[in-house]
Order: C-alpha cells, then structure tokens, then sequence
C-alpha cells in the first residue's frame, strides 16, 4: 500500500505556529543591538545586550521608543515599538532563531536613539 503524505506547510504558517509556541513558552522577540554579534569575537561572550520589542504602543516614550511596523523582513505580525529605554543584558545562551532582519535605516534610527538615551552624543 502507498505511503500517504502529507502537503508541506506553508513557511508561514509553520513560522506562525513556532511563533505561538515560544509566546506560549514565554519567549518573546527582542532587538539585538551588539555590532557584529555573529562574529567570532563576540561567540565567546557569555551574554548579550538587547532591546525588548512590544506590541504595546506607547505614546509617552515616544523618544526612546521607535515603531516598527510588521514586515516579510522583520517577521513581525504587528506593529511593535522596540524599547530603547529598556536596553538589558541576557545570557547569550537565552537567544532562540531569528524571525526576521532589521533593514539599514531602522539600524541607524535604532542607533541614533541609543546614543541620545546613553548620552553618548
């Protein structure tokens, strides 16, 4: 008798669900600000420093949180802010799979935000 298989899932999907099983683990996605993280130079570092994203808009932080809108490259399904005032460091082991890229131009807005928040400008 043949052997039945089954159609393949569509990447989103199987995105959406592995997104629905880290929120259900309590994983949430962060922005990783640490230039040059996948280098080897940075492999042996034990931890990681990070700005939380959130779907939860602000409009009294507006300053220190940059909006994002959901994209293909980001991988993110709604809008979201990435807290710069929040900047925090975790252990590296802690970081799961990327779900998506931040394009150049959110990068140096991202930059930019950190700079003035850390007073560095």
């Amino acid at each position: 008798m043949p052997r039945q298989t089954r159609a393949p899932t569509p990447t989103p999907k199987r995105m959406a669900n592995y997104r629905q099983r880290m929120r259900a683990a309590g994983l949430r996605p962060v922005q990783i600000w640490v230039p040059g993280s996948r280098s080897p130079d940075f492999a042996e570092l034990p931890s990681v420093v990070i700005c939380p994203l959130t779907p939860t808009l602000r409009d009294d932080a507006d300053q220190f949180r940059l909006e994002v809108d959901p994209s293909e490259q980001n991988g993110l399904r709604e809008a979201s802010q990435i807290a710069i005032d929040k900047i925090t460091v975790i252990p590296a082991k802690k970081i799961g799979g990327v779900i998506g890229a931040s394009d150049d131009a959110l990068l140096l807005r991202v930059n930019r935000v950190l700079a003035l928040f850390l007073g560095i400008v």
